[in-house]
């Protein structure tokens, strides 16, 4: 029984220093899982600012495009508008024209009928 003697306490030495190992081989794998999580959720996180930040300059520029879209409609309406506003003065400007034109023309043939009525008067006085 000797022998059994000095094999169960070598046996005992041999699983403790295979515990001891165990437990460092166990504490150094979390350690590289610990580490390639915090890698993992690093990469993650720059990857979703990327994106975000992707995604903020791509609706910034829609909108922007969107922005000088509508401002360029708003300008070639208010050309428009202001077109359609010129010729309407020019017509009313017109029409003002012709009339003023024929109300000078009546005014002038109302003075020449008053002075050629005065001239008559003035002829039939004279021959009295």
């Amino acid at each position: 029984m000797k022998p059994l003697a000095l094999i169960v306490p070598l046996a005992a030495l041999a699983l403790a220093a295979c515990s001891e190992r165990a437990q460092d081989h166990a504490e150094r794998t979390g350690d590289a899982v610990a580490s390639d999580i915090e890698r993992a959720s690093d990469n993650v996180a720059q990857s979703v600012d990327s994106l975000s930040d992707r995604i903020a300059d791509h609706v910034t520029n829609r909108v922007d495009g969107l922005a000088a879209q509508q401002i360029d409609r708003a300008a070639d309406r208010i050309s428009e508008a202001s077109d359609r506003l010129e010729a309407e003065v020019r017509r009313h400007a017109d029409t003002a024209r012709d009339r003023t034109g024929a109300a000078m023309e009546d005014a002038g043939a109302d003075l020449r009928e008053r002075d050629r009525v005065r001239d008559e008067r003035d002829t039939v006085r004279d021959q009295r």
